[in-house]
């Protein structure tokens, strides 16, 4: 018995497939974003926690290094400060702390000039 080989050539024809490169779109928008809409962009929101020890003559430094590390809002250990207050530190971040009347358990928050105005009461 011979052994017969026959090989044919075939052809895909895109018209006559049934392949669909994407879904067509829906009247409601939702799904797929086929007609470009707008989505909202995720953002970032930064948080740090430092112990500092203590916080004389350093507000500019911090602020220098909370810019740099691009954090949103920081909240600090051993401040050493008497009292409660808010500051200034530069670069557009506010401080805001509280301390013992002995300058020791101090705690403040950091935070840059986008939550400033967003800060309705601190007790």
């Amino acid at each position: 018995m011979d052994q017969v080989s026959t090989t044919a050539q075939v052809r895909v024809s895109p018209g006559s497939d049934a392949y669909c490169p994407h879904p067509s779109g829906v009247s409601s928008q939702q799904g797929l974003p086929r007609n470009r809409r707008a989505r909202l962009k995720k953002q970032a929101f930064r948080v740090a926690t430092l112990s500092i020890g203590t916080l004389m003559g350093r507000g500019r430094e911090l602020a220098n290094l909370l810019r740099r590390r691009r954090v949103h809002m920081a909240s600090l250990q051993e401040t050493q400060w008497k009292g409660a207050k808010a500051k200034e530190l530069g670069d557009g971040y506010n401080l805001l702390y509280n301390g013992g009347p002995l300058g020791q358990n101090g705690v403040g928050v950091v935070i840059c000039k986008e939550l400033k105005d967003k800060v309705v009461d601190v007790q």
